[in-house]
């Protein structure tokens, strides 16, 4: 899956120029890849964990609130494997292939290689976030990828999904905050809080993560788990 945004808040300067050159390769590519996709029906997501805020996850809401998958509580996420399993088998839908692919890439018994997926942000002006997960995508381009493996033996499900990230975070006019130093790219507001920075930084940084990675024990009546992935 690749997927492409970009703001529209002030006139596309050099950053606007390659973002789009990028989003004609992107384009290309996938006008020559079409066939392929339809004869293999991608599916969502990295197909093994149910993401919160995912593609899965919200097809899943519409399938529920048109009756054609079981009746649960959507306010505690994410989903056990107990639950994604029950979603998963239910009536004939629009993207049943997609959502409950006939077999993955199995690289043992109950070890399957999951779906990699990569995409390209561009920021014209001010950044700005639009989906979870752990990737800030400053001015300029972002570019992320992750994949990995799921396995799974009996009541214990695991997943290794780490995720990378590089962000060009270009520079732009900030509000003035009246900090100073690394303060400086703090809210215009607060500026000691963490929760909305102008920008991280004055360079490009990236960082690789555990991304959705997960171990859970899904008993019926407990379910632990350690895991990285969105809540």
């Amino acid at each position: 899956m690749v997927s492409f945004r970009m703001s529209q808040r002030q006139p596309c300067r050099a950053a606007c120029i390659a973002a789009r050159g990028i989003a004609r390769l992107t384009l290309s590519l996938g006008l020559f890849l079409v066939p392929a996709a339809v004869n293999a029906q991608a599916r969502l997501d990295l197909e093994g964990f149910v993401e919160v805020g995912g593609e899965a996850e919200r097809y899943l809401r519409v399938l529920q609130i048109a009756g054609l998958v079981p009746l649960t509580p959507w306010s505690i996420q994410p989903f056990t494997p107990t639950q994604a399993s029950a979603f998963r088998a239910p009536n004939p839908n629009p993207w049943s292939a997609r959502l409950n692919p006939a077999t993955g890439f199995a690289l043992a018994r109950g070890v399957e290689l999951l779906r990699p997926k990569g995409r390209v942000i561009g920021n014209s002006s001010f950044p700005f976030q639009d989906g979870p997960g752990p990737t800030w995508a400053g001015r300029g381009l972002t570019a992320e990828v992750q994949a990995g493996v799921a396995a799974s033996w009996g009541m214990i499900s695991a997943q290794v999904a780490p995720l990378a990230f590089i962000a060009q975070n270009a520079s732009f006019e900030l509000a003035n905050n009246g900090a100073s130093d690394g303060q400086q790219y703090g809210d215009a507001r607060f500026p000691l809080g963490i929760d909305a920075p102008q920008r991280f930084g004055a360079s490009a940084y990236e960082h690789l993560l555990p991304g959705t990675s997960f171990l859970t024990i899904d008993t019926r009546f407990l379910v632990a788990s350690l895991t990285s992935a969105p809540q």
